[in-house]
């Protein structure tokens, strides 16, 4: 169990420093399907998992 949420939280850290840059560097667009790839993937790991 406390592996599982180590690997939600690292992904959700990963997840907001990508968006953080992203934004930064003035790409909204990328920034969106950034978010929109990672919540799927998300999805797909936690699926996998039950």
């Amino acid at each position: 169990m406390l592996m599982d949420a180590m690997l939600f939280i690292g992904i959700n850290a990963a997840i907001s420093v990508r968006v953080s840059n992203e934004l930064g560097l003035g790409r909204p667009m990328a920034t969106k399907y950034s978010v929109v790839f990672q919540s799927i993937l998300i999805g797909i790991l936690y699926m996998k998992q039950y």
